[in-house]
C-alpha cells in the first residue's frame, strides 16, 4: 500500500496531545456496534443503499491521482468518499470506540468535527485482492509517530468493516473485539497483511502483528511479535527489524 500523505507535524503533534472532545449533541446517533458473537458469524453486509462496485471504482480512481493532488484536497474527497459507506458499515463508530483497559467494555468518544482534517480522517487508501475484491484502509487519525485505521472488506456487491480479536497489555488475544488497526501493509500475494504499532515515537518497542483476511471482514491473528520498552531508548538501527522480535503469541 502507497504511504499516506499526513498534515505537517507541528499540526499532528498539536492534535496529539489533545484529548478527544465531548460528544456533539446535535449529531445523528451513530448505530450501535455489532457485537463480538454476530461479528464472527456474519458475511459480507448487502449494501442495498449503495452501489458498492461503483464506490469501489470511485475510490480507486481517486487513489490513482494521490500524488497530484494537494492534502487538504485529498482529504476533503476521501471523506465525501468514506462517508458514503459510513452508513453501511459504521468505520466511524469503530475509529471512535476504544476498549476500557479495565472493563474491557467499548467506549464512544467522537472526535470533535473541527479536528477531522487536521487529523487526516477519512484518507483512504486501496489493496486489490482479486477480481471485485478489495481492503479499503480508512485512516482514523494520524498522531505524531503512528496512526490508526478502520479497514472495510467489499466483496463484489457485498461490503463489511474488517475485524478482530482485541490484543491485551501483553499481545495476548482476549474475548472482545476489535475494530481498528495499525497502518495495514498487505503481503504481495494478497490476504495476509501485516501492522506494526510502536510503543513510543523511537519505534524501538511495540508489536509487529500479521493477519490473514478472511470472508465476511473477519481477520484472523497469525502472529505477533513484540518488543517491551526498556528505561534507555534504543536506536532502532541497532537492532533487528520488527519482523525478527520475539513472538510472543502464534496461531498455530
Amino acid at each position: 500500500m502507497r504511504p499516506l500523505l499526513v498534515a505537517p507535524l507541528a499540526a499532528l503533534l498539536a492534535c496529539a496531545s489533545e484529548p478527544a472532545s465531548a460528544p456533539d449533541p446535535t449529531a445523528e446517533p451513530a448505530p450501535a456496534p455489532t457485537s463480538s458473537a454476530d461479528a464472527r458469524t456474519s458475511s459480507a453486509i448487502p449494501a442495498d443503499s449503495l452501489d458498492v462496485r461503483a464506490w469501489l471504482a470511485e475510490v480507486r480512481a481517486l487513489d490513482a491521482q494521490v500524488e497530484t493532488l494537494d492534502y487538504d484536497s485529498l482529504v476533503a474527497r476521501s471523506r465525501r468518499l468514506a462517508d458514503r459507506i459510513d452508513p453501511v458499515v459504521g468505520w466511524r463508530r469503530a475509529c471512535d470506540t476504544y476498549n476500557d483497559p479495565s472493563t474491557g467494555e467499548p467506549i464512544y468518544d467522537p472526535v470533535a468535527p473541527e479536528l477531522e482534517a487536521t487529523i487526516g480522517r477519512g484518507v483512504m487508501d486501496v489493496a486489490p485482492l482479486g477480481e471485485g475484491e478489495a481492503a479499503v484502509s480508512i485512516l482514523c487519525a494520524m498522531g505524531a509517530y503512528q496512526g490508526s485505521w478502520a479497514l472495510v472488506h467489499v466483496e463484489g456487491d457485498g461490503v463489511s468493516l474488517v475485524r478482530t480479536t482485541h490484543l491485551d497489555e501483553n499481545y495476548r488475544p482476549t474475548a472482545s473485539e476489535a475494530m481498528t488497526f495499525g497502518e495495514p501493509v498487505f503481503e504481495p500475494d494478497g490476504r495476509v497483511f501485516t501492522t506494526f504499532t510502536r510503543s513510543r515515537g523511537a519505534g524501538d518497542c511495540g508489536a509487529f502483528t500479521r493477519y490473514r483476511l478472511g470472508t465476511g471482514g473477519q481477520a484472523e491473528i497469525l502472529e505477533v511479535r513484540a518488543r517491551e520498552c526498556g528505561d534507555e531508548i534504543e536506536a532502532p538501527d541497532e537492532l533487528p527489524p520488527p519482523t525478527e522480535w520475539p513472538v510472543v503469541y502464534s496461531a498455530e
